[in-house]
C-alpha cells in the first residue's frame, strides 16, 4: 500500500470510529441499547463489529446523493489482492447493518440486504480506489425497509475535509 493510500485508509478509519460513537449515543438515546464495539482486528473477524450484532457504517456520500453504499466486498490494499466478502457478507454475529451520515441513520436487517444484493434493478459498482464493491440502495427504498434513527448533527469540519465532495479529487491532485 502506498503511503498516500495508507493515509487515506487511516483518515477514513478515524471518521468511522468517530461516527460509531455518534451512533452509540443515538442508539442509547432512542432504543436504550448500550453498544460495545470490538477493538481488535482479531475480535472483529471472530465476533463482529459489536457484541450486539450491529455493524455501523459511515456513508459520508449519502449526505449528498440519493443512495446508500451497501458494501459487499473489500480489499485492504486497493492495488493488490482479491476482493473478499465484507459488510453484509461477513460471517460474524452481525444481524443489523446501521448505515448513515450525521443527519440520518438507517438500521437494516443484514439478511434483507443480502437478498437485495441479488436484485438486478439495483446498481452494483466499485469505489474510486478499487478497494470496495457495493450496491447502491436508494434511500427511498431504505426509508421503507429500515428503522430510522435521527442524528441531526452537523458534520464535523475535520470529517468534511476528509470526506467532502472534493476530497477524492483533491487527494488525486495532491498525489499527481
Amino acid at each position: 500500500m502506498t503511503p498516500e493510500d495508507q493515509r487515506h485508509y487511516d483518515d477514513r478509519l478515524r471518521c468511522g470510529e468517530h461516527y460509531q460513537t455518534v451512533v452509540a449515543d443515538a442508539l442509547k438515546r432512542d432504543w436504550d441499547i448500550d453498544m460495545h464495539f470490538t477493538t481488535t482486528e482479531k475480535d472483529q473477524l471472530a465476533v463482529g463489529e459489536s457484541l450486539e450484532g450491529i455493524e455501523v457504517k459511515f456513508d459520508a456520500v449519502s449526505a449528498r446523493t440519493p443512495n446508500l453504499w451497501i458494501e459487499t466486498h473489500e480489499r485492504r490494499d486497493p492495488h493488490h489482492g482479491p476482493l473478499v466478502p465484507s459488510g453484509i457478507f461477513r460471517t460474524d454475529n452481525t444481524t443489523l447493518y446501521a448505515i448513515g451520515n450525521f443527519t440520518t441513520l438507517w438500521v437494516l436487517a443484514k439478511d434483507m440486504l443480502q437478498l437485495l444484493d441479488k436484485d438486478p434493478k439495483l446498481t452494483h459498482r466499485h469505489n474510486d480506489t478499487g478497494s470496495s464493491r457495493a450496491f447502491l440502495l436508494p434511500k427511498t427504498l431504505a426509508d421503507d425497509i429500515a428503522e430510522i434513527v435521527p442524528i441531526n448533527l452537523p458534520t464535523p469540519p475535520w470529517i468534511e475535509k476528509i470526506t467532502g465532495k472534493d476530497a477524492y479529487r483533491d487527494r488525486k491532485r495532491a498525489s499527481a
